[in-house]
């Protein structure tokens, strides 16, 4: 019996299809989860230089604080921001604001400065973001 198993050849395809794929779906999962939080991280920078730009320029657009955000008026306006662009899940904790940073770039000028930190989790994995921005006062 255990001869003619060994000459049968039928499920051998099948059984190497079993062994590749789970490693192909493995790096196909891990592919993507890196293209979101990189994703997630540049939609951070974005909302971050936006609103150190809005806030030395000290814009109308984000002067008003929206309802249901307990942050100041640039937090929210960077939440806004990010939100607008499709990452809806970060949080006013993390949103920092200096509005007179020094070390952003050439020294004798001042800065609004915008850091902004979250951490992308994908099933048991975390991967902490941020981004920073800083735009010149005039």
């Amino acid at each position: 019996m255990i001869k003619r198993f060994k000459r049968d050849r039928r499920g051998g395809p099948a059984v190497e299809f079993a062994i590749i794929a789970s490693a192909f779906f493995t790096f196909c999962f891990s592919a993507l989860s890196l293209i979101v939080s990189v994703w997630v991280e540049i939609v951070m920078q974005d909302a971050s230089f936006e609103a150190a730009r809005c806030d030395a320029l000290s814009s109308s657009l984000c002067a008003a604080i929206p309802s249901g955000c307990s942050g100041n008026a640039i937090q929210c306006y960077a939440l806004t921001i990010a939100a607008e662009r499709g990452v809806p899940s970060l949080s006013v904790s993390g949103v920092t604001v200096n509005g007179n940073a020094t070390s952003c770039g050439p020294t004798g000028m001042t800065y609004v400065e915008v850091t902004m930190v979250e951490t992308f989790t994908l099933l048991q994995y975390s991967l902490p973001l941020s981004a920073q921005s800083c735009f010149p006062k005039p």
